[in-house]
């Protein structure tokens, strides 16, 4: 990583502000492959920074690097389940944009289409879509939310998520 990432990379340090851990994940994510040596970085941040604004922009960020942060689908797995709903949703993201890394996940991906938050819901549904084929047993599920979710966000999302699996599962 040449010397902007090594700024960007030592701006996550918990000693610095919120904002400037917030600019330094944001700018990691725009630096494709040359921050995939730095990935680690942003997992930890998304699991363990105290600010959920914060974690939000590193998950966010490693789902702008996608395949690029592959190395870190476990932890965008695990942040499926973090307290923030922003985080929950930047999560989901991260793992649809990871491809057949992010598509392991994709039971966790799953139990996120019943998240009190519409976001998150609408998030998981498009990374199952970009899962397809891994994503057929969770094709009920999301049946039942085209028509019956209260957010039409939602619902969309999971309609173009049964399109890209291309058959219902009846269980």
């Amino acid at each position: 990583v040449d010397l902007l990432g090594r700024v960007m990379v030592s701006s996550l340090d918990a000693a610095a502000t919120t904002d400037l851990r917030k600019a330094a994940a944001d700018a990691l994510g725009s630096m494709g492959e040359a921050a995939a040596c730095q990935v680690h970085r942003l997992a930890s941040a998304m699991l363990h920074d105290t600010s959920e604004t914060v974690r939000y922009c590193a998950a966010w960020a490693m789902g702008d690097l996608g395949e690029f942060a592959t190395s870190e689908a476990t932890a965008a797995a695990s942040a499926l389940s973090d307290s923030d709903a922003d985080v929950r949703d930047a999560a989901a993201r991260a793992l649809g944009s990871m491809g057949t890394s992010g598509a392991k996940y994709a039971q966790a991906v799953a139990s996120r289409l019943h998240d009190d938050h519409a976001d998150v819901r609408a998030s998981a549904a498009r990374a199952l879509q970009s899962f397809a084929a891994d994503a057929s047993s969770y094709s009920a599920v999301l049946g039942k939310l085209v028509c019956h979710d209260a957010s039409g966000c939602v619902r969309t999302a999971a309609a173009a998520a049964l399109g890209a699996i291309g058959s219902i599962d009846k269980d």
